[in-house]
């Protein structure tokens, strides 16, 4: 490591050092290799990709990401400049922890050369928030098991592959003490730009609503039809990127290549549905490896079709990393609401292929690893309160639980009014005999194939 360069936390960034020290009876010679074991499977797949691509392997620009957060930061002032200091704050003060933070990821030092500029530094950042909320539980909760696996032996990196996918397996699966076997998680590319663009495409749909007297986005279903039948063009743009996706494939999801500009606020709910997605599938993925270390596999139901039941838990446990972060920062509704939008949005695709392929709107699938989107969505407020009682012994009221329903409600209430305008333009490609992107048609439902 050159001089003047230190890690945000070897924990968050490679590994190196557990949150809570390395397991009891671990070694930490044994989980070291398996770490650098797991950074150099990282960096193979990343130079695989970059060969299958056919572009020159792109290394980790500190330039690069210094001139993407000035611009990021020189967004927020703008809109922040245009709201009033009760709403935002100081702008100097909120100009000062933009600074820090960004100096902070600039000291961090990559697993691996290959890391991915521009999406690395917001996955340091949601790595950074699980480290500090599983501390934190910690204090307040220590004769309870961290929710959080041992971050001391996970490393999490990027990939340039374009597959919308994020996977985690054991580097060192020679190691039969699960306290020294290591994790890599890896985030391909095409999983950052499908929740951009879906992020940005659904932040879009909400029309402003200036209820209390703050601005913000109004979630009735009533409103965003009427929103949408106002705003054509929304629809048009968001059949355009699904048409595209359907029959193209990952190699569609470019987020630049969305049209229409955002004003401030809805830029910045964007921004925050995007963390939303990655922050619940870095839960998930951390599902994975508790689910393997705990040895789930042997108490699987046998009424839940294969693979279907380390989904859902994994599903659980990143709704309850989700709570475990944004614990003190917003309402229940609000904090599962990433886990809400990434489920209720890939139903929206899984019907798309559905339709595309058979010229019928519905989803049946067996036979695969993955429950259907739409089951996994409406799990989401049980697995959210089971986790209340499990580790805040919290029961929660009846208003609650019906606000965390509504929400889902609301939300998918949203998508089917969006759906309604554009299965027509899918409906059309199906009957001229378009086919579905061969990385998609895994998702053709039974009676499709």
């Amino acid at each position: 490591m050159s001089a003047g360069r230190v890690k945000l936390s070897a924990a968050v960034v490679v590994g190196i050092c557990a949150t809570f020290g390395p397991a009891f009876g671990a070694d930490p010679d044994s989980i070291e290799r398996g770490v650098g074991r797991a950074k150099a499977l990282l960096k193979q797949h990343q130079l695989d990709d970059f060969a299958d691509l056919r572009v020159p392997a792109r290394p980790y620009n500190r330039d690069v990401v210094a001139a993407a957060r000035r611009e990021q930061l020189q967004r927020l002032l703008e809109w922040a400049g245009t709201r009033p200091e009760s709403e935002v704050g100081s702008l100097a003060q909120l100009r000062e922890r933009a600074n820090e933070t960004t100096a902070e990821i600039l000291r961090v030092d990559p697993p691996t050369p290959y890391e991915d500029s521009m999406t690395y530094p917001g996955l340091v950042l949601v790595l950074r928030e699980v480290e500090f909320a599983a501390r934190a539980y910690h204090r307040t909760h220590p004769n309870i098991p961290s929710p959080v696996p041992d971050l001391g032996r996970i490393v999490v990196g990027t990939r340039p592959s374009m597959i919308c996918d994020v996977s985690s397996r054991s580097a060192n699966t020679d190691e039969a003490n699960w306290e020294k076997q290591v994790s890599l998680i890896e985030f391909n590319q095409g999983f950052f730009r499908f929740a951009r663009v879906l992020s940005d495409a659904v932040a879009r749909i909400y029309p402003v609503s200036n209820e209390g007297g703050r601005p913000g986005r109004d979630t009735n279903p009533l409103r965003v039809s009427e929103y949408l039948d106002a705003h054509p063009e929304i629809a048009r743009d968001f059949s355009n990127w699904l048409c595209g996706y359907l029959t193209k494939g990952n190699s569609f999801l470019n987020p630049a290549a969305q049209s229409g500009a955002m004003d401030g606020t809805t830029d910045l709910l964007a921004n925050s549905f995007d963390r939303s997605i990655t922050l619940f599938a870095l839960g998930h993925e951390l599902g994975h490896v508790v689910f393997r270390e705990v040895g789930l596999q042997a108490r699987l139901d046998p009424k839940i079709p294969a693979g279907w039941q380390e989904e859902l838990y994994c599903d659980d446990r990143g709704v309850l990393i989700t709570m475990l972060v944004d614990e003190h920062r917003t309402n229940l509704e609000a904090t599962v609401l990433g886990s809400e939008l990434y489920f209720t949005v890939f139903d929206l695709v899984e019907r798309g292929v559905s339709e595309l392929s058979t010229g019928k709107d519905f989803y049946r699938r067996s036979g695969t690893a993955h429950p259907p989107s739409a089951t996994r969505r409406e799990r989401i407020p049980r697995d959210a309160t089971k986790s209340l009682l499990m580790y805040w012994q919290q029961d929660p009221t009846k208003e609650s639980l019906e606000r965390l329903t509504e929400v889902g409600e609301n939300l998918k209430g949203v998508v089917d009014a969006l759906w309604s305008r554009i299965k027509k333009d899918v409906k059309r490609l199906h009957s001229e005999g378009v086919e579905v992107a061969p990385e998609l048609r895994y998702l053709i439902p039974d009676e499709g194939k």
